[in-house]
Parts: structure tokens; sequence; C-alpha cells
């Protein structure tokens, strides 16, 4: 079983069924890079037969910087459903992916970021499992008009989800619990983002926070039992919006 090899054959718009089993190949993507999955074809659709039973887990340390599950560098429209990726060092990797979705899949045990999006919009990243991760579960780096809608992100090494420069995002039904930093971080000039019916309780700094960045809307969300605070906005964080928001129990303050 290697999936590298089908991806060998593979052309636009081609589906890989992946089937149940714990996939240890790997590809490097250059000298100094390997991934258990390199997608480089656009619309490749990867599908699981579920994502505790469908593994992506090539050779090599986890804290081995990298190291992927699966990466992709300048695709669209890719479709990544229904598999497990763990014990690598990102676990998803995507730099200028647009237009594409990461959804069902459980992302766990990596050595650093569990999802990690650089340069990459227009993607959705849904009812995924990303727990576990030495660092953040999900980080959105110079990226747009991304959704992030239903995860469930807990007991990650850094924050649940981060938002880096990153502006015009959609961040609403998940679940950022029990963190090691933040549940929701919105960070550097974060601009704009709609943060939505989130839950983000038990984190060991704070549930949701917004650090130099304007003009986000911040509707419908929980941030209790923190902690520090529920909610919390920089001096260099204007013009932000808060409406329904719920803050229980948090250490220090509400908001």
């Amino acid at each position: 079983r290697a999936i590298p090899r089908a991806m060998q054959y593979a052309t636009a718009g081609d589906t890989i069924w992946i089937d149940a089993g714990l996939y240890d190949s790997f590809v490097r993507i250059s000298a100094t890079e390997t991934a258990g999955v390199n997608v480089d074809k656009d619309s490749i659709t990867l599908i699981g037969k579920d994502s505790g039973a469908s593994v992506i887990n090539p050779p090599g340390d986890s804290l081995a910087v990298n190291i992927y599950g699966i990466y992709a560098d300048s695709q669209t429209g890719l479709n990544i459903r229904n598999l497990g990726i763990t014990g690598v060092y990102d676990g998803i990797y995507f730099t200028n992916v647009d237009r594409s979705l990461i959804a069902s899949d459980s992302v766990s045990a990596n050595g650093d970021v569990g999802v990690y999006f650089n340069l990459s919009d227009t993607n959705s990243v849904q009812n995924n499992s990303v727990v576990w991760n030495t660092s953040d579960g999900i980080i959105a780096f110079s990226s747009s008009a991304d959704t992030f809608n239903g995860n469930t992100l807990m007991s990650n090494g850094g924050s649940g989800i981060v938002l880096f420069t990153s502006s015009a995002n959609t961040v609403t039904g998940n679940t950022a619990n029990s963190n090691a930093v933040y549940g929701v971080s919105l960070t550097s000039t974060s601009n704009a983002n709609t943060i939505s019916s989130n839950t983000a309780n038990s984190n060991a700094s704070g549930g949701i926070v917004v650090n130099g960045s304007s003009n986000n809307t911040l509707t419908g969300n929980t941030a209790s039992s923190n902690t520090f605070e529920g909610f919390t906005f920089s001096s260099t964080a204007n013009d932000n919006v808060l409406t329904g928001n719920t803050a229980n129990s948090n250490t220090r303050y509400g908001v």
C-alpha cells in the first residue's frame, strides 16, 4: 500500500480511495523535506475509509521539522476527507493552496501544528478532530476568506486555532477547549474576521484573544472557566464588535 505511487499516476480531477490501514510510505519534496503524501496536481480528492482506520504516519521523528503528513504547494480544488494524520511535524501543510476542503479528518499527536495554512485562501476546514498536537491545532498565516467550521480543537500545546495576519475569515461552531494557551487567537492585524458560536472553555491562558487586530465581529461565543480571561483585547485591538457572548467562571475577568 503506497499513496505516493497512486499520486504518481493520478491526473488532475482524480479521486484516490484509501482503504483502512497504516500508511507509512513517504515521498521527498526537497532535499530536506518529506511527506506521507505530496499532492502535486489540482483537483485531487483523497478519501479514507474512516479517520480512525486510514492513517498516515510516515517514518521520522515527529519533532523533526519538515516532515509533513499531507503537503500541497500551489494547488487548487483539493479534497482531503476521512483520514487520520499523526506522528509528523505538521499534519496537513498547505502553502498557496486555494478553494480546497479538509473535512472529517483526525489530525493528532503531531510535533508542531495540526493544520497549517500559509498564503492559502477560500478554503474550508470542517468537522475535523485536531487534538494533542505539540503547538497549535490550526494556524492560518497570511490567509483570507477561509472557513473553519465544526472542528474539535482540544488539548493542543498552543492555541486551538490561530489567525495570524489573516483577514476576512469565518470561524464558527468550533469547540476549542483545554488548550495550553488560548482557544481562539486573532493576532498581528487579523482584521474583519467573523468569530461566531464557538466554545472556548478551560484553556490555560484565555478563551478568545484579539491582539493587534481590528474590525472583527464576535457573536454568540462561549468562553468560560478559562485560567485568565474569557475574552481578551489588546490596546491595539480597535473597532471590534461583541454581541451575545457568554463568559462565566473565568479566573480573572469575563472581558
